[in-house]
């Protein structure tokens, strides 16, 4: 039996492509129940990730520092 894993989703761009990104995550967990879901999105949207997407952990960063924040 191998350990669950955690997989991470990276959408930095507006509402309109997270929700778009909704699919992924729901097939994500369908195919892999037992792992961990993380999700990084831009500041302000993680309210809204939590809130109708099945992740584990919700990351938001703000657009402007994000490639500072991830070097």
């Amino acid at each position: 039996n191998a350990k669950p894993a955690c997989h991470v989703v990276i959408q930095r761009a507006f509402l309109g492509d997270t929700v778009l990104s909704l699919p992924l995550v729901r097939n994500l967990r369908q195919r892999f129940p037992e792992d961990r879901i993380a999700y990084l999105c831009r500041k302000g949207l993680g309210e809204i990730v939590r809130a109708e997407f099945p992740v584990d952990l919700v990351f938001e960063i703000s657009k402007d520092s994000a490639r500072d924040d991830l070097l």
